[in-house]
């Protein structure tokens, strides 16, 4: 993994060389493009996966965070399976007429 970004693997083809570019993360060896959503000011993570873990989504997983997280330098992160990270709107919704 290369220490200077926080992000673990690539989820389309598992390389570990992921650069930014803004508000983007680009895979070196594919290219797949991924979109970095930043916390809100004033917002602690919900889940932090912290330097020398080793956390595997599996392939068959389902798994919804609701909040953000915050993957540490040195945090191996491998996501095979679905990952979905909800977050409270900004606004609220219009209301039904």
């Amino acid at each position: 993994m290369n220490e200077n970004h926080p992000y673990g693997g690539c989820p389309q083809c598992g390389a570990h060389e992921l650069k930014r570019d803004g508000d983007f993360v680009r895979c070196s060896y594919c290219n797949a493009v991924y979109e970095v959503i930043p916390e809100p000011p004033g917002e602690a993570p919900k889940v932090i996966i912290g330097k020398g873990a080793h956390v595997i989504i599996g392939k068959n997983a389902n798994v919804v965070i609701r909040g953000g997280v915050k993957i540490e330098p040195g945090a191996d992160v491998d996501v095979e399976g679905r990952l979905r990270l909800v977050r409270k709107g900004e606004k609220d919704p219009p209301a039904d007429d």
